[in-house]
């Protein structure tokens, strides 16, 4: 990990340029303390190992691109916003798990109430059959 300095205007910056051994640095630094929030906000053991790795993957992909000054306020951020974005797709995922498993249940009463009044009209039907056709019937299904 280099420092480089850029001058904007009057305030001269340094940002870090992340090549393979800063990255390690950062990792090595970083890692731990990001996976301790995540877990403590999530309390999933592997789902706050992916949530980290993905930062880090997003670090790695968008190195060239990124301007750190701050690579731990980058990391923090990052981390807790990936970590808000799960508890929030969470609980999305979980109301329409619960709203699936209330339409399940009110179509299986549905279902339940049609298969019985079928099963009455089938038996009206059989009954008016004439007395030989009936037993022939009932013979054949029961």
């Amino acid at each position: 990990m280099r420092q480089n300095k850029q001058r904007t205007g009057i305030l001269e910056k340094e940002f870090f340029i992340i090549d393979k051994a800063g990255f390690e640095q950062i990792y090595l630094q970083y890692w731990e303390g990001m996976f301790a929030f995540c877990l403590s906000s999530i309390k999933d053991e592997e789902h706050s190992k992916e949530i980290v790795q993905d930062v880090f993957k997003s670090l790695w992909e968008r190195r060239d691109e990124l301007r750190l000054i701050e690579v731990e306020r980058y990391l923090i951020r990052s981390v807790k916003l990936k970590t808000f974005e799960y508890i929030r797709n969470k609980v999305t995922r979980q109301q329409h798990l619960d709203n699936i498993s209330n339409t399940r249940e009110e179509h299986y009463v549905d279902n339940s109430m049609i298969a019985d009044e079928l099963a009455e009209k089938i038996s009206m039907l059989i009954d008016s059959l004439p007395k030989q056709c009936k037993n022939v019937f009932r013979m054949s299904r029961e």
